[in-house]
């Protein structure tokens, strides 16, 4: 068995530890040995929590029996990278440690009908130590000089009850490996239909294995079927089949959302190590992804109409602290348009076509109004839609074709000597912006 300072040699010997460190290697590094430690960024661009997760040395916990070994996650940068050195002996065939970063729990739990994507790219790698440097090929011979037994997985737990989810035990995992040793297998590996349960994700394809652990808990498990050191994929298609062939119901809750690296043997002390990752899920009617002219943009600024670019433009900064907001500051969306462009001397809803240039269709009319039924153009292109011109406004457009029409006046001249009310220009919503922001 190792023992305590076994644990603690093992840990400052990690690259760039000094001794006396393993517990807290600098500000920006941070190493975890014991069984379940943890440590939660408090950087609010690195969303994530991290666990040691390593009980092979306690291992009947869980029904297993009791390793010989050690596993210790070094934290670098702040929760921007990690990596993991472990060695593991015993029962080969039993699960010693899943290290792993978590994603912060904003979205979590989410029921899988409200699932719209599961993005996630990293790069990593795996080493027995000492190999680090050495071919590929010189590597996988040390792999099997180590026994290694190990994947990297995404890991998920489900439950039909929301708080359950989140908690130790749900009865449901889902497992996603896009990288593994040949001599690790999947729970379910000899009943499974992994010819038949096959999808291709980011041009690579992954097979579904299904069985139970001694926990009792059901266990998903895809495959990729060639080892990967870098993803940028979408893995909610991966759930969603699971889903549409009738094994889960849409309504459970997914609780928890995991990245590391699970181990169940290591004769040779071994490292994984992982980088540039982003591990995160979307519901269904949440933003997409902002592009990089929105990211550099947020919303909430003070921006005139020529520089209105997205719907992100059109929300209002907010008023300050203690003081009662204007329509400047909190109008949004349409209301802030018909501000921003009366801001400009336009009226953003003014409907009136362009005059003649347009070539617009010419009706006579003996009176002051007429009412036109267009039809498209060619006719009978859709249903009647009504368009009025007058004396005053001779020109208007059909708003489901864009055909523009004139009226050509043929009536009796005017009597300069009448008293009679004449037409008023009809009012669009741009006149009721108040005039304090008109033509500033």
């Amino acid at each position: 068995m190792f023992s305590v300072a076994a644990l603690l040699t093992a840990a400052l010997a990690l690259p760039g530890l000094g001794q006396a460190q393993a517990a807290q290697a600098s500000n920006n590094t941070t190493v975890l040995c014991g069984t379940s430690d943890f440590y939660n960024s408090t950087d609010p661009q690195v969303a994530y929590s991290f666990n040691n997760n390593a009980w092979g040395a306690n291992g009947s916990e869980w029904g297993a029996t009791v390793s010989d070994g050690f596993s210790c996650l070094t934290i670098g940068n702040g929760g921007r990278n990690f990596s993991v050195s472990y060695k593991w002996e015993g029962d080969a065939s039993t699960v010693k440690a899943f290290p792993y970063a978590k994603a912060w729990p904003s979205n979590l739990p989410i029921q899988l009908k409200n699932l719209s994507s599961l993005p996630f790219s990293a790069s990593w790698r795996t080493y027995v130590n000492g190999t680090e440097n050495e071919s590929e090929e010189k590597q996988e011979e040390g792999f099997d000089n180590a026994a290694l037994r190990a994947n990297v997985a995404v890991d998920m737990f489900l439950s039909d009850n929301a708080t359950n989810s989140t908690l130790v035990g749900p009865p449901v995992e889902i497992m996603i490996w896009p990288w593994y040793t040949q001599a690790i297998l999947p729970l379910g590996y000899a009943s499974s239909t992994p010819e038949n349960d096959t999808l291709e994700i980011g041009n690579v394809k992954y097979s579904m294995y299904q069985g139970y652990n001694i926990q009792g808990q059901h266990v998903f498990s895809w495959l990729a079927h060639e080892n990967l050191t870098q993803v940028d994929v979408d893995y909610a298609p991966l759930i969603t089949y699971i889903v549409d062939a009738g094994y889960l119901n849409s309504s459970l809750y997914l609780g928890q959302l995991e990245f590391g690296t699970e181990v169940m043997n290591a004769n040779l002390q071994s490292t994984f190590e992982a980088w540039d990752y982003s591990l995160r899920l979307i519901r269904h009617g949440s933003d997409k992804t902002p592009s990089k002219w929105e990211a550099n943009n947020p919303p909430g600024k003070l921006i005139p109409f020529d520089e209105v670019k997205s719907e992100q433009d059109l929300f209002g900064p907010g008023a300050a602290p203690g003081t009662i907001p204007t329509d400047l500051e909190q109008a949004t969306g349409l209301e802030r348009l018909e501000i921003l462009g009366k801001m400009r001397g336009i009226d953003v809803f003014d409907m009136k076509p362009l005059p003649s240039d347009r070539n617009p269709i010419v009706v006579k009319s003996g009176g002051e109004e007429l009412q036109l039924g267009c039809t498209g153009s060619p006719a009978d292109d859709h249903v009647v839609r009504w368009v009025v011109v007058s004396r005053d406004r001779p020109y208007e457009r059909c708003d489901e074709c864009g055909s523009v029409y004139k009226m050509e006046y043929v009536g009796p001249a005017d009597d300069p000597h009448h008293h009679h009310h004449g037409y008023s220009e009809p009012k669009t919503m741009a006149d009721y912006v108040k005039e304090d922001y008109w033509y500033r």
